[in-house]
């Protein structure tokens, strides 16, 4: 967004964002009238999830990549990573809570913060196994500033 702010070209990108908060409000209301009203809320998460994908990821990426040739291939499949690290983080904790967890008897707030602390252990224990190269090329870059 300053990249865009620096070039005078967030314009477009505040058209973009203000056309998804009109979609997510078009898709909300056609869902909340056409569900039971017990399910009203389903439809805000559903028509919150289709404008912000089709929005914020997929116009605002290519708006980004057209304008200010910003890498967004590379940028997604950084996220993706990001996303499955976290996930199998989650999962580990949930398999942790089923298997071990369920069978101790355990203050539950002692429990939330070893299972907090079990899931950053993870996702830094992953995220240095997947961005390994990208770790190093950071100290060369921060040593080289250094000299």
């Amino acid at each position: 967004a300053e990249i865009l702010r620096s070039q005078n070209k967030h314009y477009k990108r505040a058209y973009i964002i203000i056309g998804t908060t009109l979609l997510n409000a078009l898709i909300t209301i056609i869902l909340v009238n056409v569900l039971p009203k017990e399910q009203a809320i389903l439809g805000c998460l559903i028509g919150t999830a289709i404008s912000t994908f089709i929005g914020n990821w997929i116009l605002l990426s290519i708006y980004n990549n057209k304008s200010i040739n910003m890498p967004m291939g590379t940028y997604w499949l950084n996220f993706t990573k990001i996303v499955i690290i976290s996930l199998v983080g989650v999962g580990i904790v949930f398999l942790m809570d089923y298997f071990v967890f369920s069978h101790i008897q355990i203050n539950i707030l002692i429990l939330l913060v070893i299972k907090g602390a079990m899931f950053s252990v993870l996702f830094i224990l992953l995220s240095i196994f997947v961005f390994k190269q990208t770790i190093k090329n950071a100290i060369v870059l921060l040593r080289k500033k250094g000299d």
